[in-house]
């Protein structure tokens, strides 16, 4: 490797300094691992020791070339609480891809986690790594795509050669979307007609009561003051003019439209329910999906007819039952399912065989 690379942890110690010091952010390089509110809200994760990674960088001439992304988290184990760090994002610059720099820097990661790693889901091109290292599969599950519009970003990337027609193409985007949506609030509206919304930016004592009912058994613990880190709106950066931002941001966290929404759903003064999205620019990604078995049909039609408010364009979500309801029984455009499964090193000791992820774990976007 070229003399003036250097790769090394990031510790929680580190990035306070390097906050401190604007030590990331003032460097030469366009791309940056994670914006300064998503590092102020990484530090502040109640997981996090001083001398815990939350990530692996790699600088050439001052230029980010690798980044592994790490966050600590909780597993619970026959033997107590242990802590793991979830592998979110493993990038290395195109001009290193062939290099021994992608093998280096994972290595890194490894060795400050002590081996201690979990991934919730791979891209194809690391695939063929991961078969080879000490590494075991486990929670097989399904990720949906659900579209409600006509996409034509989708479609030209599809057929290049339709890229003269995109400005038709936007026009039919909008109007199949006003369409679909109108199918939906017409479905969705009668049944939420006595049904109230609760919106929380904090989560409270009441609606922890409700959420820790559903989570206790959790493999990944839950807590509340966890959860309410966990979809802090703090940690984003809204950028109306993105394409104009001096960096480009690894980890999602500086958007033209980014931000979690978060409520409970009331029926009798009762909460029957509770949901979690991001919203990122026209992704609904859904992170928490809790409902009372009696109202689970009432929760389902809450949360799409928050997705049509949200002028959102496409669910996201792990939850197979709940992506089945909501392809079979809203109307929409496209459904793309795909197969995924989850990675937990060897030497954590514990038997991942029957375990099952679900969307609220590990989900630190």
């Amino acid at each position: 490797m070229n003399g003036n690379l250097e790769v090394f942890p990031i510790t929680k110690f580190l990035l306070k300094e390097a906050l401190d010091n604007n030590t990331i952010w003032i460097n030469k390089s366009q791309i940056i691992p994670f914006s300064k509110s998503k590092a102020k809200w990484l530090i502040e994760n109640d997981r996090i020791d001083d001398n815990d990674v939350c990530g692996i960088v790699g600088y050439e001439n001052n230029e980010l070339v690798s980044f592994v992304y790490l966050v600590p988290d909780f597993l619970n184990t026959n033997d107590g609480i242990k802590k793991v760090f979830w592998c979110r994002r493993w990038w290395i610059s195109e001009k290193h891809k062939n290099t021994i720099l992608p093998t280096y820097t994972m290595n890194v990661a490894l060795e400050a986690t002590k081996n201690q790693i979990v991934i919730k889901f791979l891209g194809k091109d690391v695939e063929a790594y991961y078969r080879k290292q000490p590494f075991s599969t486990f929670s097989p599950r399904v990720r949906y795509f659900i579209l409600f519009n006509i996409d034509s970003n989708l479609l030209i990337r599809r057929l290049g050669f339709l890229k003269f027609l995109k400005p038709v193409f936007k026009r039919i985007d909008s109007i199949s979307l006003a369409i679909i949506n109108s199918i939906n609030t017409k479905k969705v509206k009668k049944n939420l007609r006595k049904v109230k919304f609760d919106y929380l930016s904090i989560i409270n004592s009441n609606t922890w009561e409700f959420i820790n009912e559903y989570t206790a058994d959790d493999i990944f613990p839950k807590s509340k003051n966890h959860l309410n880190w966990q979809v802090n709106n703090n940690q984003y950066t809204q950028a109306p003019i993105n394409n104009k931002n001096i960096h480009n941001c690894l980890i999602s966290s500086i958007e033209k439209n980014i931000y979690n929404i978060n409520f409970s759903v009331i029926v009798k003064n009762e909460i029957v329910g509770f949901i979690s999205v991001l919203i990122r620019n026209k992704e609904f990604v859904i992170r928490y999906f809790l409902s009372h078995k009696d109202y689970e049909s009432i929760c389902i039609d809450a949360l799409i007819y928050n997705f049509i408010k949200s002028k959102t364009t496409s669910i996201q979500t792990e939850n197979q039952a709940l992506g089945e309801q909501i392809r079979k029984n809203y109307t929409n455009f496209y459904t793309d399912k795909r197969n995924l499964y989850a990675l937990a090193h060897k030497d954590i000791n514990f038997n991942f065989s029957e375990i099952k992820i679900t969307d609220r774990d590990g989900h630190f976007a």
